[in-house]
């Protein structure tokens, strides 16, 4: 969006804007856990009206080429169900849980195509794929969207929609893990460095674990660096209790949580 998901919302609203996209997806890392995979429907693919949201067609390639060569440009926004992914940059992140609401609604509109799980996302009526960037369409532009981080996680995306198309065309469901989140660079207070810090928390410490960097944020904001006393696992949840009661906890990859 290169934007927020209620800010988004607000800018279609004005009647000078003339674009429109017909859904919108939150994050949580652009607006928070409440918003997190939250789809909002601006326009209806199968009204009166279409979205203006992969123009102007510019250097097609790749798929967006094929579908311009079958279809023409008047069908780039009139014939093709466009979602946006909140974000204000190309790098934000994108959790998991709003890369299902986008497998949810590339699913919804494959099996409306009628195309088959097991050929997912190549289309059998065209023979190409079923996804595609906006910047297949208009990369002559400069346009660059949607950027390093969505295109990084479309076999990701592909993958959660073929499982979502097995489940309702078939009755078979196999869960799709989720990737591996890229480290993120550690920051640490004035007078903190790898080793002072693996001497509070402990040997355990990861300046690329999600909880080692939890436990530096937070000890940033409250002047207190607890030390890690135990780990425990029951199921897929594992916790992680530290001197003094702190007690974060994560499901597989998923973000650490705060127990409270």
């Amino acid at each position: 969006m290169i934007g927020t998901l209620w800010g988004t919302d607000a800018y279609f609203r004005f009647p000078s804007t003339d674009a429109l996209t017909d859904y919108g997806v939150g994050t949580s890392y652009q607006d928070g856990e409440v918003n997190d995979g939250l789809i909002i429907r601006w326009n209806d693919p199968l009204g009166i009206q279409s979205g203006w949201a992969s123009g102007p067609v510019n250097g097609a390639y790749g798929d967006g080429l094929a579908f311009v060569n079958k279809y023409g440009i008047n069908a780039v926004n009139r014939d093709q169900a466009s979602i946006e992914i909140s974000g204000k940059t190309y790098d934000t992140l994108v959790s998991e849980s709003t890369f299902y609401s986008v497998a949810e609604l590339s699913a919804y509109w494959a099996d409306q195509y009628e195309i088959p799980w097991d050929t997912y996302p190549i289309s059998p009526t065209d023979g190409f794929s079923f996804v595609r960037w906006h910047q297949e369409f208009c990369k002559g532009t400069g346009k660059i969207c949607p950027g390093i981080v969505v295109m990084d996680a479309t076999d990701h995306i592909i993958d959660l929609t073929i499982a979502i198309l097995k489940k309702y065309q078939t009755g078979q469901y196999e869960p799709v893990p989720p990737p591996e989140e890229p480290p993120v660079a550690i920051t640490y207070p004035d007078g903190m460095d790898d080793g002072v810090a693996e001497w509070l928390f402990g040997p355990k410490f990861d300046p690329n674990g999600p909880v080692s960097q939890m436990w530096v944020e937070r000890g940033k904001v409250t002047g207190e660096w607890p030390r890690l006393a135990e780990i425990k696992t029951f199921d897929q949840r594992t916790y992680y209790r530290f001197e003094g009661g702190w007690c974060p906890w994560k499901t597989g990859n998923a973000k650490p949580k705060e127990l409270k």
